[in-house]
């Protein structure tokens, strides 16, 4: 019996180590994982979803707490027992690095800690195991002097093993049938009880996943429609910026801020000859759908030849070239020049679709092109500010001419 003692204690030595070798893989793991599941939503600052992820950790019966800290080393959110880390023996943290222009930036922390219950618990699990074992060590040399009571000692013993193959095999938890008041019975009835509430553990775990599950769908469909709303809203916003300037804010190429720059730049003015007259004979309605049918023709003309529109003044076209993109001073302005000429043709086709509306005489559009120094950018306030030219060319512009 003594000899069984000291390999029942290397063999609880050894897998006591082992276990406390695995937990500190464990928590290494979790954090490396958790790191990166959690850089997107760090960096969207997207609060719930972080919580939701950290929620997620504390399934697993071996987390004790975990804890996001943010750049700066200031708590985000935490689950589980906190305040119980400064005794935790498996406890790691690692930097949360989020992938961004090719890059890495740390956007953030996570600490986790692991409970050292299991092992506990596993040692009691063992040691119940160790001391069935002795059990059954003691009662197979009774047994071989007390061959009769094989039924008292024998069948149980099978009956428990059959369910502890069982259960290690197929997955599946049957309770042991069998009912004595020796020690035997004692050792079954433990081993059933521990296989009920095992079975109610696993059974809570499963609920709790399948509820995070949903929850997590739930919301997933939440920030997919608020997603396109916030896409909606910026389809919408864009008609109200030039395209470049539109592309270069959203790409975050540009900021939102008061700044502006002298540059040659290769202005273009057009309007209307007539239109106070024209616009005198006709219906408010139809004058609006000329308007605006005109503007929209001219706009996409000029959009196609890479043109920033810098305003619209009644049935007038302001249009500069060299910014905020430019293919150089020449190519803007030979650009300039012909989307003028395609302008023009556009405007024949329109006057014939106009005359055949009721628009008796026939439009002329007056163009001007003049290349020369602007100040150009974001002016205005920091709540409120457009993106146009002043001074130089835009203040002295030519005389439009048919």
């Amino acid at each position: 019996m003594a000899s069984t003692a000291i390999v029942f204690g290397v063999v609880e030595y050894n897998a006591r180590e082992a276990a406390i070798e695995k937990l500190h893989r464990k928590v290494d793991e979790i954090v490396a994982i958790q790191s990166a599941v959690l850089s997107e939503s760090m960096w969207n600052v997207a609060d719930e979803q972080i919580e939701l992820i950290l929620a997620s950790l504390m399934i697993d019966p071996d987390v004790l707490g975990a804890v996001v800290y943010d750049e700066e080393g200031n708590p985000v959110t935490s689950v589980g027992a906190v305040g119980k880390f400064e005794g935790a023996l498996f406890r790691t943290s690692g930097d949360i690095m989020y992938a961004h222009r090719g890059g890495r930036e740390t956007v953030g922390r996570l600490e986790v800690a692991l409970t050292d219950s299991r092992i506990e618990s596993e040692l009691r699990s063992r040691l119940l195991i160790s001391a069935a074992l002795a059990a059954l060590l003691l009662l197979s040399l009774i047994a071989s002097a007390l061959i009769g009571n094989r039924r008292t000692i024998g069948i149980p013993l099978e009956r428990l093993l059959a369910a502890i193959n069982n259960s290690r095999e197929t997955g599946r938890r049957v309770p042991v049938d069998w009912s004595s008041r020796d020690e035997i019975g004692e050792v079954v009835t433990a081993f059933n009880q521990l296989q009920a509430r095992q079975e109610s553990y696993e059974k809570e775990l499963r609920d709790a996943r399948d509820q995070l599950e949903r929850r997590v769908e739930e919301r997933t469909r939440e920030l997919a429609d608020q997603t396109l709303a916030m896409e909606r809203l910026s389809n919408q916003l864009a008609k109200f910026l030039p395209p470049q300037v539109y592309d270069k804010v959203f790409a975050g190429e540009t900021g939102a801020r008061v700044a502006a720059a002298r540059k040659k730049l290769t202005v273009f003015f057009s309007d209307i000859a007539g239109f106070t007259e024209t616009a005198d004979r006709l219906e408010s309605e139809a004058l609006i759908e000329l308007v605006n049918h005109y503007l929209t023709e001219m706009s996409r003309i000029a959009l196609r030849y890479g043109a920033t529109i810098d305003k619209y003044m009644g049935d007038g076209i302001m249009i500069f070239f060299g910014d905020p993109d430019t293919r150089g001073e020449s190519s803007d302005a030979l650009a300039c020049v012909k989307m003028a000429l395609e302008m023009r043709e556009r405007m024949q086709t329109l006057g014939e679709q106009w005359r055949e509306s009721g628009v008796e005489r026939p439009l002329k559009v007056r163009m001007g092109i003049h290349t020369g120094y602007c100040t150009v950018g974001n002016f205005g306030s920091d709540d409120r500010m457009d993106y146009r030219t002043i001074a130089g060319a835009a203040n002295n512009p030519p005389r439009p001419e048919s």
